[in-house]
């Protein structure tokens, strides 16, 4: 997606809060929220990054909820398990104590992904830039509408002659 004009630096700004909110967790994303819907009229580019922060804050907190959620039901089905005495019950323990080390860091894997993922696309809007996010960028540039920067274009000339396509 094309801007019509380079976002000037208070845009620039809010575009970064809104992704570095997502260090914030669940209140990080409802400011984001407000600065999406405060802003979503008034200009295009930070409409489309602050959803976008949204988006990628709803689908990391879904994620990391969910391996949790994992983590913890394997942990209480491996406890039946280990109680077993001799070289069974080491197995069983060793195993349970693997897989719940293993599950523990997918959740702790996501996180430092989204943060990562957050912190550049800050770095991005502070820089000007269009980011887009892995897997939800589409769905962000469809849901701003193009009408959000028409007050910041010049108007048309007229008697000017038509582009040639």
């Amino acid at each position: 997606m094309r801007y019509p004009v380079r976002p000037n630096a208070p845009e620039r700004i809010l575009a970064a809060v809104a992704h570095l909110l997502t260090l914030f967790s669940l209140p990080g994303m409802l400011l984001a929220s407000v600065i999406w819907f405060t802003q979503r009229r008034r200009s295009r580019y930070v409409a489309m990054q602050a959803r976008q922060a949204v988006l990628w804050q709803t689908l990391g907190h879904i994620i990391v909820f969910l391996a949790i959620g994992l983590l913890l039901l394997t942990t209480i089905l491996s406890i039946g398990g280990s109680e077993s005495s001799g070289l069974p019950g080491q197995i069983a323990g060793g195993s349970m104590v693997g897989s719940v080390i293993g599950l523990f860091l997918i959740p702790v894997g996501a996180t430092v992904f989204f943060f990562a993922s957050s912190i550049i696309g800050a770095i991005a809007s502070l820089l000007g830039k269009k980011y887009t996010y892995p897997f939800i960028g589409r769905l962000a540039h469809r849901s701003v509408k193009p009408a959000a920067d028409k007050r910041r274009l010049p108007p048309p000339a007229k008697n000017a002659p038509r582009p040639v396509r």
